[in-house]
């Protein structure tokens, strides 16, 4: 049960130390490749192959021109940096015909990242122009070619302000390469501030989340499970995402302020999922953590 991109490319970043050149990756991914020795989407567990929904081009040839921007920042000054750049892992997953995917038959989503030390760690990925984001409707737009302005201004108490633009294509694929029609489109402008205090400090990674506990109970379960876990320190705005084992991402939960919540079996829709295994990401300010539990009616 899992999907290989034959040209999977991760976000990355090469780094010229004066003699030396080192990779990597934006943002760290989940599994080794044995091969490489570089981070990718997947590992092996028991012998299955366990794939991971994250960054990732298009496998389509002539669309790859349209998804393969990334633009960085920086303030010197602070160590700050944020990474930007078009994803297109559903439009990879709507040309494979996996169903739920197909309103991302022609929106790469642009995505931002940031670091608060010179890019040493990084944040978890955001999605700034997902057609399901509550606050703005990207369902008409083909947000392609997004462009950064170099430079991360300093507002005073630890906030920065990034600038940007990004193409609203009227055709998508690129007409220069035989893709879209040669009929123009909009150049759209955006601007966010960043607070800088809301990521996690360089020692916080492993020192944190490593003492994070996880946990489902029942697990299996055929009505509801708990979801709850302990953390050594108060944890606030967390997340909890639910993963089918195609990487289809299938709920979202709120814990409460006691750290746990409930999980009826049931999609964003409402509607109960089918049996099998699943996956839960807890998802904090300090980083992730992983666990899976299985359904059984």
């Amino acid at each position: 049960n899992s999907y290989y991109f034959p040209n999977f490319m991760p976000a990355a970043e090469t780094i010229w130390d004066g003699n030396n050149f080192t990779y990597n990756e934006v943002p760290e991914m989940p599994g080794v490749d044995p091969l490489s020795g570089h981070t990718v989407p997947w590992e092996i567990e028991d012998g299955d192959t366990i794939t991971y929904p994250v960054v990732a081009w298009s496998t389509y040839e002539d669309e790859l021109f349209h998804e393969n921007t990334m633009k960085n920042a920086i303030n010197f000054d602070n160590g700050w940096m944020v990474q930007m750049w078009a994803d297109g892992t559903y439009i990879t997953l709507n040309s494979l015909g996996e169903p739920g995917y197909e309103d991302y038959a022609t929106h790469p989503i642009i995505y931002i990242s940031a670091s608060l030390d010179y890019g040493e760690h990084w944040s978890e990925p955001i999605e700034l122009t997902d057609i399901s984001d509550p606050d703005i409707n990207f369902m008409e737009q083909i947000t392609v070619y997004p462009y950064l302005c170099d430079e991360i201004v300093d507002l005073g108490n630890s906030w920065g302000q990034i600038h940007f633009a990004y193409f609203d294509d009227n055709s998508f694929g690129s007409y220069l390469y035989g893709g879209g029609q040669n009929s123009g489109g909009q150049i759209m402008y955006g601007s966010i501030k960043i607070d800088f205090n809301y990521w996690p400090s360089v020692d916080a990674p492993g020192n944190i989340i490593s003492s994070f506990h996880l946990h489902n109970d029942p697990n299996p379960f055929n009505n509801y499970t708990d979801i709850s876990f302990k953390a050594p320190l108060e944890i606030r705005d967390s997340k909890i995402r639910i993963y089918n084992t195609r990487g289809q991402l299938v709920k979202i939960l709120t814990p409460s302020t006691d750290n746990s919540v409930k999980w009826y079996g049931k999609d964003n829709n409402d509607i109960d999922v089918a049996n099998g295994i699943y996956f839960y990401k807890l998802e904090t300010k300090y980083g992730n953590v992983v666990n899976k539990m299985l359904l059984s009616r």
